[in-house]
């Protein structure tokens, strides 16, 4: 969510001393805003060669979303590999896949605004699905967890610590 191009983020990151600066984009089942697969090879490519020796050392990572209640993600095995890190979210707009999570991510959030029983499962079904999330990938950072969406944040935290998953913690 920053601004600038990663030669003016390099450039900001090495007046501040820091080591290192990760680059990032978001997934494709984003709306709106999400990044086309075609454009990650073009944006890796970027951001290896912007680097070198004297500058801080430049990471290449995609901000995936969880896109079903199972913990899916919207990128694929392959690019995940060629990322330094790997940053998951839970966006409330997102193309989910699968009816459950189309059901969980629209149908019952509409409900959750007008029953408590709703609002529960809810709750449960996007903890639940972020803690699959983070069992079945390796996540470096899970990002912004909570914005937007409700979750239980005492037990993703659980989750995350037994899987060594770092969680952002920001004003949102």
């Amino acid at each position: 969510h920053a601004s600038g191009n990663i030669a003016d983020n390099l450039r900001a990151a090495a007046e501040l001393g820091l080591e290192a600066i990760g680059i990032a984009e978001h997934g494709p089942n984003l709306l709106f805003v999400g990044v086309p697969r075609r454009r990650w090879p073009r944006l890796e490519r970027a951001v290896r060669e912007a680097g070198g020796p004297g500058k801080p050392r430049l990471l290449f990572n995609i901000e995936a979303n969880v896109i079903s209640l199972e913990g899916d993600l919207d990128i694929p095995p392959p690019l995940v590999d060629r990322l330094d890190m790997l940053l998951v979210g839970l966006h409330p707009r997102v193309a989910p896949s699968g009816m459950d999570a189309c059901w969980a991510f629209y149908g019952l959030r509409w409900l959750a605004l007008l029953s408590r029983r709703h609002r529960h499962l809810l709750y449960d079904s996007f903890t639940r699905a972020l803690i699959n999330c983070v069992q079945r990938h390796k996540v470096d950072i899970l990002v912004h967890p909570g914005y937007g969406l409700p979750i239980d944040s005492r037990e993703l935290a659980r989750a995350c610590a037994r899987r060594g998953t770092r969680l952002e913690v920001n004003c949102r």
